[in-house]
């Protein structure tokens, strides 16, 4: 009941941010931005049996919401180091620490679409995932039942 709920809930908003303009899809997604090719990619999602794997937090919420807004606001990477930032590329600055203290400064182009998986990858902290534990996940068929999975 609730893995029908939950998957109503979070296809119906997640549509409704594709309508309204609110995702982006770049490179080899840039076709989903077509309403149907969209609906098309979403299709098999709507057929599976979502679990919802829900458990109540050690020390409380209070705990998990003080451990989640460590994360909320923080910055990759500040203004101070972007040397240069066109559609293309964006350029910055970086200390590397295998290197010695006067080398270490150094400086790293990458394509608009790599800067922003690399951006998106450090904005959690390095345990975050390994952390978390609330988390939903699509339930898995094998051949004998459904098993149930939670993603870490």
């Amino acid at each position: 009941m609730l893995g029908k709920l939950f998957r109503r809930l979070f296809l119906t908003r997640l549509m409704a941010l594709h309508e309204a303009g609110r995702l982006a899809f770049h490179g080899s997604l840039a076709s989903l931005a077509d309403r149907r090719t969209f609906l098309r990619h979403l299709s098999p999602v709507r057929k599976k049996r979502w679990v919802v794997y829900a458990k109540p937090p050690f020390a409380g919420p209070e705990t998990v919401l003080a451990y989640l807004s460590r994360y909320t606001h923080r910055v990759a990477i500040s203004n101070s180091r972007l040397v240069r930032l066109d559609k293309a590329s964006v350029t910055f600055r970086y200390k590397d620490y295998r290197r010695g203290s006067a080398d270490r400064q150094q400086i790293m182009t990458l394509t608009a679409d790599e800067f922003r998986r690399w951006h998106a990858n450090s904005r959690a902290g390095a345990n975050f995932v390994s952390r978390c534990r609330w988390s939903y996940s699509i339930s898995i068929t094998s051949r004998r039942s459904t098993t149930r999975t939670a993603i870490r």
